[in-house]
């Protein structure tokens, strides 16, 4: 029996073992047996409710361990798969544990109190005793009580985010001070350039002046920072083969932020040369090797919409007759005069037309 993954958009298929990378399919929770786990599964999924629901669950519905926190599966501690809307993982709830009633567990912790020591035997035994007994009316402890924690990538993103502008201050504070008893013409033209700085240029009084040099807010921009540098090193390959001394004194963030200014308002070369102090060759170099690592990049991101989305603004007539269909493809025909190779003719498809009862060959 083929299997199929039943997750939001995942295309994961048994026939193909090579697309599946070690992952491997988790039987869908039955209804029967545990509803309240189907129906988080199904609104983890985030399909659309005629595709999967409570009826649509089968012996043959699968979801595959790529949405799950481990490629195992399943683990005690997260259950469930991510949401394939938001991404957040859930946390399983700790049981809860059940005593009997109040009132008779106090008198029996006094009487065992008085009667015995800490050390003795019979006060463990008590102990065990009073926690494994149950009632219709349980109290709950509240020492096993646990909130369930969620995030989201976007908050994580976030944190990170923030994590790097402290680090980012904190070099800069560390090279004001190094330069503090540095008084000279150089330190000074230094200081003057360093100014028009991303940070700098955020916290200016200005409205908008940020988002009006790179078209993004100062927080996406570090989201997009984190986002393609997620380590202090510096991934980029650049093409010229010279070291040149003011590229690896030039932080990433820099760079971003000049590619950015470069994309949005076609600053010319010179002029950035002159707003970040460097060579106008170094601007050349940098703002290629930006553009090629960005494109590796965001190159590999889906563009596409959700299917919930495209689904929900799709015309009525077309939500009746084709409820699943997500994309249309369509090509232009022109015609062409029948070549005498038939080796060109292969090159070439036929199209009938009814109307003269012959066919022509097309582009």
């Amino acid at each position: 029996m083929v299997k199929h993954c039943s997750y939001g958009t995942c295309k994961s298929d048994s026939r193909y073992p090579e697309k599946l990378m070690g992952a491997k399919f988790i039987p869908f929770p039955k209804p029967k047996s545990d509803l309240e786990k189907c129906l988080r599964w199904i609104s983890c999924c985030r399909r659309p409710h005629a595709q999967l629901n409570v009826d649509k669950i089968t012996k043959h519905t699968y979801v595959c361990s790529k949405h799950f926190i481990s490629l195992d599966g399943p683990s005690d501690e997260y259950p469930d798969p991510c949401d394939a809307q938001t991404g957040e993982l859930h946390r399983a709830r700790r049981k809860i544990i059940y005593l009997s009633q109040q009132s008779e567990s106090d008198d029996l912790n006094s009487k065992t109190s008085s009667t015995s020591t800490d050390d003795s035997p019979d006060s463990h035994a008590m102990e065990c005793c009073l926690t494994t007994q149950t009632t219709s009316n349980p109290v709950i402890d509240s020492s096993c009580q646990t909130e369930e924690e969620l995030f989201s990538s976007m908050d994580v993103l976030s944190w990170v985010a923030q994590v790097r502008k402290l680090e980012e201050e904190n070099d800069r504070l560390r090279q004001e001070i190094r330069q503090r008893g540095k008084v000279s013409d150089a330190a000074c033209q230094t200081e003057r350039d360093t100014n028009f700085t991303a940070e700098e240029v955020s916290k200016s009084k200005i409205k908008n002046l940020f988002e009006f040099y790179t078209g993004l807010s100062y927080s996406r921009f570090l989201m997009l920072l984190v986002f393609l540098f997620p380590s202090c090193e510096n991934p980029i390959i650049y093409e010229d083969k010279r070291k040149e001394t003011h590229i690896d004194k030039f932080p990433l963030s820099q760079q971003l932020f000049m590619y950015l200014c470069r994309l949005r308002n076609a600053l010319n070369v010179k002029d950035l040369a002159f707003r970040f102090n460097i060579k106008v060759q170094t601007v050349s170099t940098v703002i290629n090797g930006v553009a090629k690592y960005m494109y590796l990049r965001l190159g590999s991101l889906s563009y596409w919409p959700h299917r919930n989305t495209i689904i929900g603004i799709m015309p009525e007539s077309y939500k009746h007759d084709f409820p699943n269909c997500l994309a249309i493809l369509d090509c232009t025909e022109l015609k062409t005069e029948k070549p005498s190779s038939l080796k060109q003719q292969s090159v070439l498809f036929r199209l009938q037309i009814i109307q003269y009862i012959k066919s022509s060959c097309c582009l």
